[in-house]
């Protein structure tokens, strides 16, 4: 599922599977709701992914087995990520410049890394998720400055010496 230049849109109860791109590309949009999807087994960048898209909210979405990131924001601010449950991915929730955005109750286990904000993702709540079992970091940030990180569990993360010897 793919939209560009969009403002105002509802993407609701799909399963996305085994496609050779995204499970569900946003870009350049503004206001999309992609709620109570089943997105899994997609080979491109991520299983969602928001470009420079603002107001939209991730919501309630089940997301597994990807060879890379669950959910991506690239150069995309005031958006809201909570509820969401995601496991079996190379990684969980990556914000890349993306500023003032909210990541909470989300459940992130059984993979790569938790959540990671990357060059200038600035000024981000995280709040009361749940991330565990993991082999590489659970939360993380590079470059990025003003995040709140509040009431996350964490636990069982950076087995990095288990995943290398499986």
């Amino acid at each position: 599922i793919g939209m560009d230049n969009v403002n105002v849109a509802l993407i609701e109860s799909n399963e996305v599977m085994s496609n050779g791109g995204q499970g569900i590309w946003i870009g350049q949009s503004t206001q999309i709701d992609i709620i109570n999807n089943v997105v899994w087994s997609n080979w491109a960048d991520a299983g969602i992914n928001l470009y420079m898209t603002t107001d939209t909210v991730i919501s309630g979405n089940e997301i597994f087995e990807h060879f890379s990131i669950a959910i991506l924001l690239e150069l995309s601010s005031n958006n809201q990520i909570m509820s969401n449950q995601l496991f079996n991915n190379d990684g969980g929730i990556l914000l890349f410049e993306s500023p003032e955005n909210t990541i909470s109750w989300n459940m992130i286990y059984d993979g790569g890394a938790g959540i990671g904000m990357i060059d200038n993702s600035n000024q981000n709540v995280v709040s009361y998720n749940i991330i565990h079992d993991l082999w590489d970091d659970g939360m993380g940030g590079w470059n990025s400055h003003g995040n709140l990180l509040e009431f996350n569990e964490i636990y069982n993360v950076d087995r990095s010496e288990e995943h290398t010897s499986e």
